[in-house]
């Protein structure tokens, strides 16, 4: 039984099955179809009857399909030894040019890659230098700032030095001049502190010789330096006496007591009103205390002697 036959349609190659193949397959499905189940030997048998017939249909449904398909596999493969002889000579000059066209394109992907790698490896460089430029750049402005700023703080210190130094000439020549001053003032005042020293030598010894003669005079009256008596038309008391002992230190104290020189009624104004006193005799000056007796008679202008 021939199962399979090859027909064409529109010009194509169309198989098909033949009915008796299919009847006989559809008897065999019917039949098994109403097989259940392997229960015994019978049972075992019907199975075995059924498989047997299941396997020569299959067998020759290949049997078929292989003969049907025989002169078409024949012609395949002679077309396929013709087209290959045919295309040898075209696929072996199709290798070759592959060939050089992967040759080219790897060495191109070479150079491309070299060309990329130089490139690279100039920017590196020019970011190298770059950055070499930017940092001497950096360190020369850094350098120059700190030059700047030395050169400002030396230009100052020079200007603070250049003005102590002037400074110190200013404040020698004022001590200088201060010392030249106070110099002179301790010569004048040693010059007029002598000059008054011998007044008050020459007035002392004026009163000591007035007193000798008040005392020649009244010969019933004796004054005693300790305890004076006081005599008719005399009042005795105590005053203070006073020295200039450095007339430069009492002049930067009291310069009212000086016209250039000391001022001895100041003075005596001075110790009067209690602005001064012994406690506190200011610097330059020496304090102390003397009895001394006073003439309290004045003389009219006819010559008589008037009691105060």
């Amino acid at each position: 039984m021939n199962l399979v036959t090859i027909g064409t349609k529109d010009g194509a190659f169309v198989p098909s099955i033949s009915p008796e193949a299919l009847g006989k397959r559809e008897a065999i499905l019917d039949t098994v179809a109403l097989f259940g189940r392997v229960t015994d030997a019978e049972s075992l048998a019907i199975a075995t009857n059924h498989t047997r017939g299941i396997k020569e249909l299959i067998k020759l449904a290949e049997e078929s399909r292989e003969a049907a398909k025989k002169p078409f596999w024949d012609a395949g493969k002679a077309i396929d030894a013709a087209a290959k002889e045919f295309v040898a000579e075209l696929l072996a000059e199709l290798s070759r040019i592959d060939l050089e066209i992967r040759d080219f394109r790897t060495k191109e992907a070479q150079r491309i890659a070299q060309e990329q790698a130089r490139i690279r490896e100039e920017q590196e460089r020019i970011a190298r230098e770059q950055a070499r430029i930017e940092r001497e750049a950096r360190e020369k402005r850094e350098a120059d700032e700190r030059e700047i700023a030395r050169q400002k703080v030396a230009a100052e210190l020079t200007e603070r030095q250049a003005l102590e130094a002037a400074q110190r000439e200013q404040d020698a020549a004022k001590r200088a001049e201060m010392e030249r001053q106070a110099e002179a003032a301790r010569a004048a005042a040693l010059a007029e502190t002598e000059r008054l020293q011998r007044e008050a030598a020459e007035r002392e010894a004026e009163e000591k010789r007035v007193a000798a003669a008040i005392a020649s005079a009244r010969e019933s009256q004796i004054v005693h330096a300790s305890a004076p008596t006081e005599l008719k038309g005399q009042r005795v008391g105590k005053e203070i006496k006073f020295e200039v002992t450095d007339a430069a230190k009492l002049y930067r104290s009291h310069p009212d007591f000086f016209k250039l020189v000391e001022q001895r009624s100041a003075i005596k104004t001075a110790i009067g009103s209690g602005r001064i006193t012994i406690p506190t005799c200011p610097a330059g000056l020496k304090m102390w205390e003397e009895v001394v007796v006073k003439d309290t008679t004045r003389r009219t202008p006819t010559g008589l002697t008037l009691e105060a």
